[in-house]
């Protein structure tokens, strides 16, 4: 009994520090915004940006520390997600004139 017990004790305490497995997201840079226009992550996520128009885009950190650089279409942007990821961007490094904004959000995603 105390043997099961223990072993018990010892697969909780073992699949409690396990850690989660990274999820994929996708973010789609469209001509008038992204879709979603917010992306719940965690850190060891992915997100990639993708451009689906026939313009060039791209997404950028409004604080510049990450930037996918001009996308033509169907080209993509891969970014790791860590705890210091910046998590607002926008279609250009300068947020105040940039056109179109989304975010990143450590948050819980809502029910629905």
């Amino acid at each position: 009994m105390v043997h099961r017990t223990f072993a018990a004790a010892a697969l909780t305490v073992m699949v409690g520090v396990m850690p989660l497995q990274a999820a994929e997201h996708q973010i789609l840079i469209m001509g008038d915004g992204y879709f979603p226009d917010v992306a719940f992550v965690d850190p060891g996520d992915t997100v990639q940006f993708v451009n689906v128009t026939d313009l060039a885009g791209m997404a950028t950190a409004t604080d510049a520390s990450w930037d996918s650089g001009v996308l033509e279409q169907n080209e993509s942007f891969t970014l790791s997600v860590t705890e210091e990821t910046h998590l607002e961007f926008a279609n250009g490094a300068d947020p105040e004139t940039a056109t179109i904004h989304g975010a990143l959000s450590f948050e819980p995603a809502p029910l629905q």
